[in-house]
């Protein structure tokens, strides 16, 4: 009996998402983070989505994955230095679980395999974050 070949690995789209943090949540942040080094003078948050497709996505389909994931008005990237912030690699975090059902529901299983959620952090600090994180 011949093997099953295995699936090849997946391509990974990161499309941007809407902001992640209302502005009293996002000025809150900026204080806490000035208490801490007096560098820092803004922060910006914003969503950004990975999908695991097995190919190039269709404009219908992917017209189909962007209805499903809008939450909004997509924010601009925030100036400063970019920070991630993801699920840890090999865990499915319960949104993506979630998202992934929704997904393969509305009849896109054959196509998307997984979406995953994570955010996007943009710092802005005197120096950029290396001479912050060696001051702290």
């Amino acid at each position: 009996m011949a093997a099953i070949p295995p699936l090849p690995p997946p391509v990974v789209l990161v499309w941007p998402g809407p902001a992640a943090l209302a502005d009293f949540r996002r000025q809150a942040l900026v204080t806490a983070l000035a208490a801490r080094h007096t560098g820092v003078r803004g922060i910006g948050a914003r969503y950004a989505y990975f999908i695991a497709v097995d190919g190039p996505l269709p404009e219908a389909v992917a017209a189909t994955l962007r209805a499903i994931l809008d939450e909004g008005p997509g924010a601009p990237d925030g100036p400063g230095e970019a920070l991630w912030v993801t699920p840890r690699p090999g865990t499915i975090s319960p949104w993506a679980s979630k998202a992934t059902d929704i997904v393969h529901n509305a009849g896109l299983a054959t196509l998307v395999r997984r979406v995953e959620r994570g955010i996007r952090y943009a710092v802005e600090v005197d120096g950029g974050l290396a001479a912050a994180a060696l001051a702290a």
